[in-house]
């Protein structure tokens, strides 16, 4: 067909489709931009349904995908990014400071950990909260239950790890334990 886009093709709902994040071939070395494609698979037969083109400002430390239902939420370099498979269109972006570490989902909020911080976000990429300063260097979700979120900090780069625990429905500091 003239004038598709080659990185596009249609896609149904059912099954939930694979993802995976491979490296962009040929990319420019001296280039600030990062690229890389996600790869979209059909579970039933590993077809590929889908290529996503994903760049950043920052080169991706740590990168992550996860489907939920027809939308694919992706974490890379500065940013956080959702993309709804059957409209193919972005449903929002969002940009960080510092890098992406990593995003955990649970019940109905994302919950995104940068170099510093977490921002908690709805599936409309609403920010619920953010948090204080967590650690300079990556922060890591341990556990989220019983209302509370634990996990680490990096402050002192290597290994200087230190643990925190945030009230879930604010991101507040428990007992001071955020406190450097």
């Amino acid at each position: 067909m003239k004038g598709t886009n080659k990185y596009l093709a249609y896609i149904q709902a059912d099954p939930i489709p694979s993802v995976e994040i491979i490296d962009l071939v040929g990319i420019n070395p001296y280039s600030h931009h990062s690229a890389e494609f996600i790869i979209i698979q059909s579970q039933e037969n590993h077809q590929q349904v889908l290529n996503l083109k994903v760049e950043s400002e920052s080169s991706p430390v740590f990168k992550q995908t996860e489907v939920k239902g027809t939308d694919v939420l992706i974490g890379y370099g500065n940013r956080a990014i959702l993309f709804n498979l059957l409209n193919k269109k972005t449903k929002f972006v969002i940009k960080f400071q510092g890098y992406f570490s990593e995003f955990t989902l649970y019940e109905q909020a994302i919950y995104i950990t940068t170099d510093s911080e977490i921002i908690c976000i709805n599936w409309q990429g609403k920010q619920k909260w953010l948090s204080a300063d967590l650690g300079i260097d990556g922060v890591r979700i341990q556990s989220i239950e019983d209302g509370k979120i634990k996990g680490i900090g990096e402050w002192d780069p290597p290994g200087g790890w230190q643990t925190f625990e945030l009230d879930q429905n604010t991101g507040k500091p428990i007992n001071n334990t955020c406190e450097r």
